[in-house]
């Protein structure tokens, strides 16, 4: 095999195992309207969407509570925090939260942490999936999934830009970049 075809079977894996984290953790984590990869930033999103519009002293206490979870989580673990964003946008009756998170600080455990955050705070507001519930062996077995997959992912490198949604009890995703190279 030529040194570029290498390059392109090398970079077709890690775009596999992307779209596989991706599809793994909407499958655990219904709460998740819509996961992505960043990868000019390195980093990777999660949307979730709220029913109602929120107020701004709300979404700050949120904010507050995402970071300084974070910053404990990373203090216990002894990990660098890395990067990491909250930002809210309301549009008519509903709001959208998306928080960004640095690939190489970001773990799986700490998603759980995030999931655990956003159904405290917001409660009923929080619009979640209501397909097939995975079993809590299903559960286990998707979260080791994650964690591997995510170990992978990071090794793999170059990313592409792909985004995981959920539609209609399916999860899609798109491939960004491939849309890019069309236009």
């Amino acid at each position: 095999m030529k040194g570029t075809d290498a390059a392109v079977v090398a970079e077709s894996e890690g775009a596999s195992l992307q779209a596989t984290l991706l599809i793994s953790i909407l499958l655990r984590y219904p709460e998740i309207s819509s996961v992505r990869f960043l990868p000019q930033d390195g980093c990777i999103g999660f949307t979730f969407l709220l029913r109602q519009p929120e107020n701004g002293v709300c979404l700050a206490s949120f904010e507050h509570s995402v970071l300084s979870h974070l910053d404990a989580f990373s203090a216990l673990g002894k990990v660098e925090k890395g990067f990491v964003s909250v930002e809210c946008k309301t549009y008519g009756t509903l709001t959208v939260v998306e928080v960004i998170r640095e690939v190489k600080a970001f773990s799986r455990q700490e998603l759980s942490m995030l999931i655990s955050l956003i159904r405290d705070h917001f409660g009923d507001a929080l619009v979640v999936e209501t397909g097939d519930a995975l079993h809590l062996e299903e559960q286990m077995l998707e979260e080791g999934l994650i964690d591997d997959i995510l170990e992978d992912v990071r090794r793999a490198g170059p990313w592409r830009e792909l985004m995981g949604f959920r539609d209609a009890g399916r999860v899609l995703i798109f491939n960004k970049n491939r849309h890019k190279a069309r236009e």
